[in-house]
C-alpha cells in the first residue's frame, strides 16, 4: 500500500492533539520503545470530513492509536505506568483530558485480524477490518505518513462504500456502523452498502453503535427503550430527537427478516 497526501489543513488538524502534553509522552514513550504509532480511523475520517465539509461539530471524541512492534509485556507495563484502564479486546482506555480519551492497542493484537485468521500483521490489512471505506485511514505523526484505502474520496463524494477485500468478520457491526455514519454525518451509500446494511443491521448491532455517541446515560436508557419498542417518551433534547427519530426511520426501512436474529 502506497502512502497518500493529505491537505495541509488536515495534516495540522491531526498533529494537534499529538502536540498536546499529557498524550504526547504517551506517544513518545510507545515510539521510544520500538513501537510504530499512528492514529487510526475516526480522527482521521473526522479530520477529513471538517476540511471537505466546513462541519466544525465532526469533533473526534476519542483517539484509536495503533501501535506495532512492542511486545505484550511491555506493552501492558507502559499501559499500567499510565494508569490504563484495560477494555475487552485488549487494548486500554487512557483520559489525560476530560473531553478527550485514548484507545490505544497492539495492532498484533488487531481482533478483526485473529476473526479472520490473517496471520500478516500491517498497517494495511489492519485498516481492511475496518470495512468501510470512510473508516480505512490512518497517520503516522513521526514519519508524517498517510495511509488511505479510500477514506479521502468516499468524504470528497459523500459516499460510503465497502473496501475491496475487506476483512469482515461481523456483517451485524458493520452494517450499523454503516447507518450511524450515515446519520451523523450526511452522508450517503453506495448501492451495495445499502444493500449490506439492509441485509445485515440488528436492533442489537444498532444498539451497539447508538449507544457510542456522546448521549447521557438517561437518554441512551431512553434510546434503548424505544430501540426495543417498550415505551414511548417526549425528547427533552432536540439533538437527542433528531438521533432517536433518524435511528427509527432507518430501522423501520430495514427489511423485517433483519430482525428475525
Amino acid at each position: 500500500m502506497k502512502s497518500t497526501k493529505f491537505p495541509v489543513s488536515v495534516i495540522n488538524e491531526l498533529r494537534r492533539p499529538f502536540d498536546m502534553p499529557e498524550i504526547r509522552i504517551v506517544l513518545d514513550t510507545l515510539h521510544d520503545s520500538g513501537g510504530h504509532v499512528a492514529f487510526y480511523a475516526g480522527a482521521v475520517r473526522d479530520a477529513l470530513l471538517r476540511h471537505e465539509t466546513g462541519n466544525v461539530t465532526c469533533q473526534p471524541r476519542d483517539l484509536d492509536i495503533g501501535v506495532q512492534g512492542i511486545s505484550r509485556r511491555d506493552f501492558d507495563g507502559l499501559m499500567c505506568e499510565f494508569g490504563g484502564t484495560k477494555n475487552r479486546y485488549g487494548g486500554y482506555k487512557l483520559v489525560p483530558y476530560p473531553t478527550l480519551q485514548m484507545d490505544i492497542w497492539r495492532l498484533e493484537d488487531t481482533l478483526g485480524l485473529h476473526l479472520t485468521k490473517t496471520p500478516f500483521v500491517s498497517v494495511e490489512n489492519v485498516l481492511r477490518t475496518f470495512v468501510l471505506n470512510c473508516n480505512a485511514t490512518a497517520y503516522d505523526p513521526y514519519r508524517e505518513i498517510v495511509y488511505d484505502l479510500g477514506a479521502q474520496q468516499a468524504i470528497r463524494n459523500r459516499r460510503i462504500g465497502l473496501l475491496h477485500r475487506a476483512l469482515l468478520h461481523s456483517k451485524g457491526i458493520f452494517a450499523a456502523k454503516a447507518i450511524c455514519l450515515r446519520l451523523r454525518f450526511g452522508l450517503n451509500w453506495t448501492t451495495d452498502t445499502e444493500f449490506f446494511a439492509k441485509q445485515n443491521c440488528t436492533p442489537i448491532t444498532m444498539l451497539h453503535e447508538l449507544s457510542k455517541l456522546p448521549l447521557e446515560k438517561p437518554e441512551r436508557l431512553a434510546l434503548a427503550e424505544i430501540l426495543n419498542e417498550r415505551s414511548r417518551f417526549k425528547y427533552e433534547s432536540r439533538r437527542f430527537s433528531t438521533v432517536a427519530e433518524s435511528a427509527l426511520d432507518s430501522i423501520r426501512s430495514l427489511q423485517p427478516q433483519s430482525f428475525s436474529h
